[in-house]
């Protein structure tokens, strides 16, 4: 009953309001777009792009999407906004869905490692803690979260529990055996294809398979099962780099894989800092359990954490904050064996059990209010605004240009039968915007070649008529292009020079501004909103 009664509060936190808190971020058009590039029936690769990710993370999510016939199953409308929304909260109702199923992989895994009062409280502080909305969002580490959990958790079926119960443990089964789910063999086999999936979604989670061989050889005392392991460990990511030779591009994927390496943007302490502001409970708490793990030699939680802290802090200088989604729920075990050891051990005084039991249940009240105040928030309204308004002028061209707003998320009215765009056929018309907007024009409704993948694809525009739909993300692009050919780094215009043409001769028919900068983002929790911008304000324009 404890363990149903997270798992809803956790489907309330993950799944309620989908597509209004968090705002719609660039890399989840990204892999929208490529889920839809597969569900076309257009392959796993997308030719302008090159590999810059393995496959698993958009074949997933294009995998799931058909199941229910997405898109044509939503059947969408240029004309309603609603079908924008739709369009939208299926992918993230999904992300939602893959983060319940976290909450209880990370309860069972503390179960068998530490028992049920550390993997329930485990489990609430992932549930509850703000630190957890990013799995909301459409991102890579979202998706292969539960891939990684689940291997980890048939790494350690087999393992002694912390309260001392035995577990039956052979080396190889049975050919008799009628419970193949209960055969090790079988077990590391899916720990390993698990694991494997993980690492085909998002490269750096090699730095993982220490952690899961040892668990592995722990279990079992065997090293040909580790070797056993290693072999779909191995052989699942490889299919990326074996698509690449089939079809003789192996230099490319070179060039995808550094390209990757030498990017650069925040430092590692800023990422760390910005896991703080969303989330200092948590932080300081899982800081604690990390250091108390070390302590005590855990290494379930130094294997998880240090090669993830030693990629980041010293190997790569392209961070993100929300790359540190793999070890959140190493942070919440090891606040939880922190707490319970505090809490159970008979060795501490009965009061000071009770304050920290007090101080649990405050922390929890505390991270519940938090993740509950970012939730309820429609942060996003000024993005769909700005798919209704594109998406009924595209279907209603008639008129010329008559008003200009520049209110909010609201547009002026005109007057009846006018719209903001003239006369023009649907494949006269090219659509250039970041990839938030790009996928739903491009393969929803059908707009193809006509719509930029990308405001960086580099393509002549042909048409007549261009729209721009120009946020944050399109505007820093066209800023830092320009820096770059100004500083002389490039021989030639490039597609930067034109596009920049292009905006500065374009006029402006709307502008939509969100909510974020209405809330004091130096307080908790809405630090949070820090990162929820979503490109605002968003400019559309007409050339």
């Amino acid at each position: 009953m404890p363990l149903l009664m997270v798992l809803i509060t956790s489907a309330f936190i993950h799944i309620w309001n989908p597509i209004g808190f968090p705002t719609v971020h660039v890399d989840e058009g990204t892999y929208m777009r490529r889920a839809l590039h597969i569900l076309e029936g257009l392959g796993l690769k997308e030719e302008l792009w090159g590999y810059d990710h393995p496959f698993f993370g958009p074949l997933f999510l294009a995998s799931t999407l058909s199941i229910i016939g997405y898109p044509d199953s939503l059947n969408p409308d240029l004309t309603r906004k609603d079908s924008f929304h739709s369009l939208y909260m299926v992918p993230r109702l999904i992300m939602g869905i893959l983060a319940v199923i976290d909450t209880f992989l990370v309860y069972r895994i503390g179960e068998i490692k530490y028992g049920r009062k550390v993997a329930l409280i485990s489990a609430i502080l992932f549930s509850v803690m703000p630190l957890t909305w990013v799995l909301r969002r459409i991102y890579l580490e979202s998706i292969l979260l539960p891939f990684l959990l689940s291997s980890i958790l048939f790494a350690i079926k087999n393992q002694e529990v912390a309260v001392g119960v035995q577990l039956r443990r052979r080396s190889w089964c049975n050919q008799m055996d009628s419970n193949a789910l209960q055969c090790p063999t079988f077990q590391i086999l899916i720990s390993g294809i698990l694991l494997g999936l993980a690492i085909f979604t998002k490269i750096p989670i090699v730095v993982m398979i220490p952690l899961v061989a040892y668990l592995v050889y722990k279990s079992n005392k065997s090293l040909p099962l580790v070797g056993f392991w290693l072999v779909p460990v191995i052989l699942i990511p490889t299919i990326w780099p074996m698509h690449a030779a089939i079809a003789g591009e192996l230099e490319e994927w070179f060039s995808g894989i550094s390209w990757q390496l030498s990017r650069i943007n925040n430092s590692f302490s800023d990422s760390l800092h910005s896991l703080f502001l969303i989330d200092p409970a948590l932080s300081i708490l899982g800081a604690i359990g990390f250091a108390f793990a070390l302590y005590k030699k855990d290494f379930l939680i130094i294997l998880w954490m240090v090669p993830i802290i030693i990629l980041f802090g010293v190997l790569l200088d392209y961070i993100n904050w929300f790359h540190w989604v793999p070890i959140q729920p190493a942070l919440c075990l090891a606040a939880a064996h922190f707490m319970g050891r505090v809490q159970f051990t008979s060795k501490i005084s009965k009061n000071f059990q009770r304050i920290t039991g007090v101080l649990f249940v405050a922390i929890v009240i505390f991270g519940l209010i938090g993740t509950g105040s970012l939730i309820t928030i429609d942060l996003s309204a000024f993005q769909f605004e700005t798919f209704g308004f594109v998406g009924t002028q595209l279907a209603n061209r008639t008129g010329v240009p008559d008003q200009v707003s520049n209110n909010g998320n609201q547009v002026k009215h005109l007057s009846e039968g006018e719209h903001l765009l003239e006369g023009l056929d649907n494949f006269d018309t090219t659509i250039i915007s970041s990839p938030i907007y790009s996928w739903v024009f491009k393969y929803v409704f059908s707009y193809g070649d006509y719509v930029h993948d990308s405001y960086l694809e580099n393509k002549s525009v042909e048409s007549d008529q261009v729209v721009l739909i120009v946020d944050r993300y399109f505007r820093d692009y066209l800023m830092s292009g320009y820096q770059t050919y100004r500083s002389g780094n490039t021989k030639s215009p490039s597609d930067f020079v034109k596009l920049t043409q292009i905006d500065e001769r374009a006029k402006i028919l709307a502008v939509f501004e969100g909510k974020t900068h209405l809330y004091n983002r130096f307080n908790y929790p809405y630090s949070s909103l820090t990162f929820n911008f979503g490109g605002s304000p968003v400019q559309v324009k007409v050339h």
